[in-house]
């Protein structure tokens, strides 16, 4: 009988591990396959010149460019996740995007989220067109950041993803920690730009002007310092590179931790 019970037992500690498998199973399975719903929001408002846009979004990319119009054109991308079609249509449709304007001077996308449910998201990537000589001040946590063709001052700041500034004009603030960043100013931009890039993971690369005119600092713990650049060094070239650049007007600051430097220059036409 001991041996009977004993068997009995071992079955039934078999057939409970089995369903617990297998119920496990089911629920990744359900993970692995959540539906997504997407729906856009479009908005505009008027923009003066010299005017500053801000975007936030915590997940979701945002793409920034500027052109000859007197508007700011915001397109919302929201992307809703959840286990069932209409969890995640509700998830999205309860998201709302919109534009706060003040005295046409700022110019501001508030998003307000819904909470999420065990394993939903919700994330909002940003289009936007703005007047050439808009500043902004661009945040976002997971996700890119891209500017092209402004004139005025950009602040660009995301955890994970990337920062490309390309087609610029004015001063820059970009920090990353995850990703890598690159700067190109355009061909007649003024030669003594003020930037300062941080990335923690990531390359970090700047096409300066033409005629550039800059004090340089650029240091990096796991990786190299280029420069086609004539440049005058203060100390020694490697992780860390400290000099001045033409009359050195204006300041160049590049951080990286994990990553390499390359600074260029524009070929003047």
């Amino acid at each position: 009988m001991g041996d009977c019970v004993e068997q009995d037992a071992g079955w039934q500690w078999a057939v409970w591990v089995l369903a617990a498998t297998c119920i496990c199973g089911v629920l990744l399975a359900g993970c692995d396959e959540l539906v997504k719903y997407e729906r856009t929001v479009d908005l505009s408002a008027p923009c003066a010149a010299g005017a500053l846009f801000t975007g936030r979004t915590h997940n979701g990319s945002i793409d920034v460019a500027g052109a000859d119009v007197t508007e700011c054109k915001v397109r919302a991308t929201i992307r809703a996740r959840a286990s069932t079609p209409a969890g995640a249509k509700e998830l999205a449709e309860k998201v709302r995007v919109r534009l706060e304007v003040c005295d046409e001077k700022t110019i501001s996308v508030k998003i307000d989220r819904p909470p999420t449910r065990l394993g939903g998201s919700v994330a909002v990537s940003l289009t936007v067109e703005v007047p050439n000589q808009t500043r902004v001040d661009l945040v976002s946590h997971n996700g890119s950041v891209k500017v092209r063709d402004l004139l005025g001052d950009i602040e660009a700041e995301t955890h994970n993803g990337s920062i490309t500034l390309r087609d610029i004009w004015g001063a820059v603030r970009a920090k990353t920690h995850n990703g890598g960043v690159k700067v190109s100013y355009r061909d007649t931009a003024p030669p003594a730009p003020d930037v300062d890039v941080v990335t923690h993971n990531g390359n970090i690369t700047l096409i300066s002007p033409p005629t550039l005119s800059a004090h340089i600092e650029a240091k990096t713990h796991n990786g190299s310092v280029r420069t086609d650049i004539p440049i005058t060094v203060t100390g020694k070239i490697g992780r860390k590179l400290v000099g001045t650049i033409g009359s050195g007007e204006g300041h160049l600051r590049l951080r990286t931790h994990n990553g390499s430097i390359r600074i260029k220059q524009h070929s003047i036409r």
